[in-house]
């Protein structure tokens, strides 16, 4: 069999986490994409996948496998598209996780700029708060709003520092009041995301410093989750700048204690430290950079 097109079918197969999947994607059948695993495992003599009736588990040679394969078959992809073409462009797949609160106007409407940018990329979003990894999970790029706990393999590149507001609904305030100082913020109720630390929030002006406890009366482990419920007047919200812009732009929420300084969070792009970083992420990467760049003038 060719071991080329077999180790296509196990990058495929891991990507897709099915042999089904894997078999449509590549044009073959389900059968013939099982022989091109077993070709795998009789050629280096160990077994490449775990299956039961519903899932597929890389095993620990697997994992490795799997990596070693998808740099070779990047390097070798990478130098054909440079041969066919004189320069390298963006095209393929490009498998990006982000955290859930990326879901919303603002970022969704880059992305779409993005794509019409480089049609010939296929964007395939992982929203997700969990830290997956990149290369067992046959992901190409993270966006990560914190660089703890990743890998020590992966390059981190950070992007932009991320704003957060206090907020609140509209006709909310109305009814409970509009908090004027940090004192007057600790009578409202919070909504607060539950799968970060938020149990205290630091604000500061002038030299003046304060430790704002929140009183949170719901929590949730998705942000847009909690965006609605501050919109559904549940109480105060602390949320990424990006996940609220249309909102403050309509009225729908008002920021408040605009002018003390709430602390930023940095944005990073996390990729495989690879010999050639591909067109297509480094395309993406560039591209959010300028757009960025942009908003910040």
């Amino acid at each position: 069999m060719d071991t080329l097109f077999s180790l296509k079918v196990f990058r495929e197969v891991v990507r897709q986490g099915s042999f089904t999947r894997a078999a449509d994607k590549l044009g073959i059948s389900t059968a013939m994409a099982s022989k091109h695993i077993s070709h795998l495992e009789n050629h280096i003599g160990a077994k490449l996948l775990q299956r039961n009736s519903r899932n597929l588990y890389l095993t620990e040679a697997g994992a490795e496998y799997h990596r070693e394969c998808g740099y070779a078959l990047e390097t070798l992809e990478t130098a054909a598209e440079r041969a066919a073409g004189g320069t390298e462009k963006p095209q393929g797949l490009l498998r990006v996780t982000m955290p859930m609160w990326f879901a919303n106007h603002h970022v969704c409407s880059w992305l779409a700029e993005y794509c019409h940018l480089y049609p010939a990329v296929s964007l395939d979003l992982i929203l997700d708060n969990r830290k997956i990894d990149l290369v067992a999970e046959g992901v190409d790029l993270a966006l990560r709003v914190s660089s703890v706990d990743l890998p020590p393999t992966l390059i981190f590149r950070p992007l932009s520092e991320i704003a957060f507001y206090l907020i609140g609904e509209t006709e909310y305030l109305q009814r409970h009041g509009t908090p004027a100082t940090p004192q007057e913020i600790l009578t409202h109720n919070f909504v607060q995301a539950s799968y970060v630390d938020m149990e205290h929030i630091k604000l500061s002006r002038d030299g003046e410093h304060f430790n704002l406890v929140p009183n949170s009366t719901i929590r949730a482990d998705n942000t847009p989750m909690v965006r609605e419920m501050v919109l559904a007047g549940g109480g105060l919200g602390y949320l990424p700048a990006w996940t609220v812009k249309r909102d403050l732009d309509s009225g729908r929420l008002v920021r408040l204690l605009p002018e003390w300084r709430i602390p930023s969070a940095t944005l990073y792009a996390a990729y495989a430290d690879r010999a050639f970083l591909s067109a297509k992420i480094r395309s993406f990467i560039d591209f959010l950079v300028e757009k960025i760049r942009q908003e910040a003038v």
